[in-house]
């Protein structure tokens, strides 16, 4: 029996000297692979790998390197064991071919193999999104997290298909996710724009790129502990994609349509009648409205404000019962360790104004004129 693993591959159109400057370098890995490096990037050097929003870190000795064709990391998990990282990078075409393999705790066939099988297929197709459009640009993030019951196939139906999507992130005539390489037109609720591709695609995640921030967007879920599941959205913008004050108003939305999320998913937990009837449904299409989608229709992304957005009544129905059982106070609750300081403007507790996001006319780009870049050090990473 072999040692058990987690293999996985991504081609990128990027030479393998960049890859291996992704894999090995602190300033290129803080822009994709976690929020912030420190350490020496030499043989036998300790990279120390934090990610800030979930306050935690994790030391990797750069056991092998062989530029720019292979590098292997250590890090000890307490508890645990050691776990090993090899990245083998070939010339591919016009670019490159990295593969991932992975042992160690976590790895095929242990506990947790499923998320970190997920996770490394998110994390190869954001590495491809730098790699490929992002070199070199520095990160600014929006991230919300918030614990939720669901399965995979009820998730998937809110985080993918327009009818679900449509309950509390979009407007109607919104495309919703299809498979890896297609095309993505969103309307956000605030009107909000979002055009991109399909990055990656797991049982429980997504990420798609986001053509008017420079950046991208990632739907995520994990288990916090054995007895709590959470859902995550965030996304970053490189270099001058997104002023200061729209950034701040983008978190701020994406908190409070997580939110709304966290309603919907509560809601059919607790009427048990109505998750059932979502999971069926989505049994039933399997996806099959991203076959032979028609042309995007930007007409039903101006409808009025106060146009009805939820399909039946019993939607609306739906909304209605999550708002009633779930307060205020019990998302504060579920965010756990996330400080609601640190992505909302807390201040006064106003209404979200949606005018800074909103373009005046319709063809409009959302995204204002440049604004000078942020040193590093001050990019706030997600």
């Amino acid at each position: 029996m072999g040692i058990p693993e987690i293999r996985r591959h991504i081609i990128v159109k990027a030479s393998p000297v960049k890859a291996f400057e992704a894999w090995t370098e602190p300033e290129h890995l803080s822009r994709w692979f976690c929020d912030k490096v420190t350490g020496w990037p030499g043989q036998g050097g300790t990279l120390t790998l934090t990610w800030e929003k979930f306050g935690f870190s994790m030391e990797y000795i750069l056991r092998d390197l062989e530029p720019p064709r292979r590098v292997v990391l250590k890090s000890l998990i307490p508890g645990m064991g050691m776990q090993t990282l090899t990245v083998t990078i070939r010339p591919y075409g016009n670019g490159c071919r990295i593969e991932v393999v992975e042992t160690g705790p976590g790895a095929e066939g242990q506990e947790g193999a499923g998320d970190a099988k997920s996770g490394w297929e998110m994390s190869l197709a954001l590495l491809k999104t730098y790699l490929e459009n992002y070199w070199g640009k520095n990160r600014r993030g929006f991230f919300t997290i918030i614990t939720a019951p669901y399965n995979y196939a009820q998730l998937m139906h809110y985080y993918r298909v327009p009818e679900g999507m449509n309950k509390w992130l979009t407007k109607p005539g919104s495309t919703g996710i299809g498979e890896v390489g297609s095309d993505v037109k969103l309307r956000f609720k605030n009107n909000m724009v979002l055009t991109g591709k399909v990055m990656a695609v797991t049982n429980h995640e997504l990420l798609v790129t986001w053509k008017e921030i420079n950046g991208f967007l990632e739907l995520k879920s994990f288990m916090a502990n054995a007895d709590q599941k959470t859902i995550l959205a965030r996304g970053s913008t490189y270099g001058n994609g997104l002023s200061l004050p729209k950034l701040k108003a983008l978190r701020k939305y994406i908190e409070q349509a997580m939110g709304e999320l966290h309603l919907i998913l509560k809601a059919e937990k607790d009427n048990p009648i109505i998750q059932e009837k979502v999971v069926n449904k989505e049994e039933e299409e399997d996806l099959e409205l991203f076959e032979g989608e028609a042309d995007f229709d930007d007409s039903a992304l101006f409808a009025d404000d106060d146009e009805e957005v939820m399909a039946t009544a019993a939607d609306a129905a739906l909304i209605a019962h999550a708002r009633t059982v779930a307060r205020t106070t019990e998302i504060v609750q579920a965010r756990g360790g996330v400080k609601e300081s640190d992505y909302v403007d807390t201040s006064g507790g106003k209404d979200f104004d949606d005018s800074e996001l909103i373009a005046k006319d319709d063809d409009e780009e959302i995204v204002e004129e440049a604004a000078p870049s942020s040193p590093a050090s001050d990019a706030a990473k997600a």
